[in-house]
């Protein structure tokens, strides 16, 4: 079994691991540049904030922007997860 693949604690062998594709409104190419760059430091502070680590980032702007993020969860944070980002959304479109 590979060691780096699965977690383990005192009772259970687990991967959780989450494969999101995120695009642009009308996926206009936008990931680009600085916005990049932007983008993937704001989503490691929030994976490092909520404890989830970033497998891989992937950005493409072939005929349209599109990321591709997949993450590697704890098990705690399982069900929590969704949870998390909705307060987070909820929270920064009540300062706009």
């Amino acid at each position: 079994m590979a060691t780096d693949r699965w977690t383990t604690s005192n009772t259970t062998v687990y991967n959780i691991g989450y494969h999101i594709i995120w695009c642009p409104k009308y996926r206009r190419k936008v990931l680009v540049g600085d916005v990049e760059a932007r983008l993937k430091q704001l989503l490691q502070e929030k994976a490092d904030k909520i404890g989830v680590s970033i497998e891989e980032i992937n950005v493409k702007n072939v005929g349209k922007s599109i990321i591709k993020i997949i993450l590697k969860i704890p098990k705690k944070l399982k069900g929590k997860i969704i949870y998390i980002i909705r307060e987070d959304i909820k929270m920064e479109k009540e300062t706009l």
